[in-house]
């Protein structure tokens, strides 16, 4: 790696190449021209002291810790990638060229052609779906003790009606008993 592109380029300058006296075009064609570990130690000295770049930072650490890494090595056949949600095992997928998708299958249990399931004929929950159960985690996340996903104003009057009768029969019961000890 040459000195004067790493040194040079740790400035703050205004993001053109200019604050080491290259192009943007000169500096990218530096920058190409690297190995990958010469690279990595770019990235660890450019966005060093940088808080907005912390992630990239980061990776690049981490990049010019694990070294070079060959797809055609046994050794990683069985790799598993820790990640939020869960862990992904290098058997979990298969090399599928970007852009395709695989088909997706129905969900177990369901019956896709029934959007009134909260899914469509091609798999996909409907945004009214994905709301509610949105909505359900939230209330059970809170600690309320019934998930209310449906207003009030979804309910017939009649069944508006029945509710607070029973909830004020429930709450003279109450009183009652509280009165009579």
């Amino acid at each position: 790696m040459s000195s004067d592109t790493s040194t040079g380029a740790q400035g703050q300058g205004s993001g053109d190449g200019s604050a080491v006296g290259l192009s943007r075009e000169e500096l990218s064609a530096a920058v190409a021209s690297m190995s990958d570990a010469d690279l990595c130690e770019f990235v660890i000295a450019a966005s060093a002291n940088r808080p907005k770049l912390h992630p990239l930072h980061q990776v690049a650490q981490l990049s010019a810790i694990a070294g070079p890494l060959s797809s055609d090595d046994p050794e990683l056949a069985n790799v598993s990638v820790s990640a939020a949600g869960g862990t992904v095992a290098s058997r979990d997928f298969s090399d599928v060229p970007v852009g395709e998708v695989p088909a997706l299958g129905a969900p177990s249990g369901r019956d896709v052609a029934d959007e009134d399931a909260g899914w469509t004929k091609e798999g996909i929950p409907t945004f009214a779906a994905v709301r509610d159960r949105i909505a359900a985690r939230f209330a059970v996340a809170i600690g309320a003790s019934e998930t209310v996903v449906h207003q009030a104003e979804d309910r017939s009057l009649e069944q508006q009606w029945e509710t607070r009768a029973r909830l004020a029969r429930e709450r003279l019961e109450q009183i009652k008993g509280i009165m009579r000890k």
